[in-house]
C-alpha cells in the first residue's frame, strides 16, 4: 500500500515536471513578443520617430518601420492643421476649421546611408494621413473623401502597401474605440495619385457623442536615383473633403489627368495639406 502511494506521488511529480516547462516556455514566448514590440518602438524613437506618431500606428506599421530602419536612415517630417480658421458655416464651399478637425500628413524618407565618396539616396517615402474630428463634429456624417497626389515623374505607388481604418471613440481618453471601416486598397488609383473614403458617425451604438478619426498609410518608391539635398523641391498634396449635404448621396472621386480628385458637389467643406520633399538629382 505504501509502495502504491509512493509510486502515485512520483508519477504526479513526473507529470508536473513535464508540463511546467511548457507552461513557462509559452509564458516566456508571450513576454518576448510584447517585449520585442516595445523594443521596436523604443528603437524607432531613438532613431528620431516621435512617440506620438508611433502611438497611432498599427503593429504592422511598427514592424515595417523597424525593418526599414535596419538598412536605412529614417527622416521624419509632419504637416498638421488647416490652412486657415475660416468657418465654412452655411456656405457651399468652406475650409474645415481646426476647431472642428485636424488633418495631419506625415512623411518618412528612407535614405540609404552613403558609402565613402558617395551621396545618400532617397529610396522611398512612407506617407501617413491622420484625421481627427472633435467630439460632436461634424454635424452631418456620411462618407468623406481623402485624395493624395504626387509627382509621377519622381515617385510611383508600391502595390500592396496601402491600408486605412476609421475609428469611432466614446468616453474620452481611455474610453471605447471601435474600428468601423478598414480598407486594403484605395478606391481610386492613378499614376500620380490615389483616393479613398472615410466613414463618419455622430452617435455610437452605446449612446453619446462620438469622436471620428482615421489613419491611412502607403509607400512610394523613387522611379530613378535621387539624392538627399535641397537643390530641388516637390510636394505631396493631401485634401480632405467633407460632405455636409444632409440629403442622401455621397462624394465621388474621379481621375484627373494622372492624379485623383473629388468631383464638385453641393455643400462641401475641405482642407488641404502639402508635405514638401527636398532632393538633388
Amino acid at each position: 500500500m505504501k509502495k502504491k502511494k509512493i509510486l502515485l506521488m512520483l508519477t504526479f511529480i513526473w507529470l508536473f515536471v513535464l508540463c511546467f516547462p511548457s507552461a513557462c516556455a509559452a509564458e516566456s514566448m508571450d513576454d518576448l513578443q510584447v517585449y520585442s514590440q516595445d523594443t521596436k518602438v523604443e528603437f524607432l524613437i531613438n532613431a528620431g520617430i516621435p512617440g506620438d506618431f508611433l502611438n497611432l500606428r498599427s503593429t504592422d506599421d511598427i514592424n515595417t518601420l523597424y525593418d526599414l530602419a535596419q538598412t536605412h536612415t529614417l527622416q521624419y517630417a509632419v504637416e498638421q492643421g488647416s490652412y486657415s480658421d475660416f468657418e465654412g458655416g452655411n456656405s457651399f464651399f468652406g475650409t474645415i476649421p481646426e476647431s472642428d478637425m485636424i488633418l495631419s500628413v506625415h512623411k518618412i524618407e528612407t535614405q540609404t546611408p552613403p558609402l565613402p565618396g558617395t551621396r545618400s539616396r532617397i529610396d522611398s517615402i512612407l506617407i501617413y494621413v491622420d484625421y481627427a474630428w472633435t467630439y460632436g463634429h461634424p454635424a452631418v456624417c456620411n462618407e468623406d473623401s481623402i485624395t493624395v497626389n504626387w509627382d509621377s515623374s519622381l515617385f510611383q505607388f508600391v502595390g500592396g502597401t496601402f491600408s486605412s481604418a476609421d475609428y469611432w471613440s466614446v468616453g474620452g481618453e481611455g474610453g471605447i474605440k471601435q474600428t468601423v471601416n478598414s480598407q486594403e486598397n484605395p478606391a481610386r488609383l492613378n499614376q500620380g495619385g490615389l483616393g479613398y473614403f472615410a466613414m463618419l458617425s455622430n452617435t455610437h451604438a452605446l449612446g453619446g457623442p462620438v469622436q471620428c478619426s482615421g489613419s491611412a498609410g502607403f509607400l512610394l518608391e523613387a522611379k530613378s536615383t535621387i539624392y538627399v539635398g535641397s537643390s530641388r523641391r516637390t510636394s505631396i498634396n493631401v485634401e480632405y473633403t467633407h460632405n455636409k449635404n444632409p440629403l442622401p448621396g455621397s462624394i465621388s472621386l474621379s481621375y484627373n489627368g494622372i492624379g485623383v480628385s473629388v468631383n464638385p458637389g453641393v455643400l462641401q467643406d475641405s482642407v488641404a495639406k502639402p508635405i514638401r520633399i527636398e532632393y538633388s538629382s
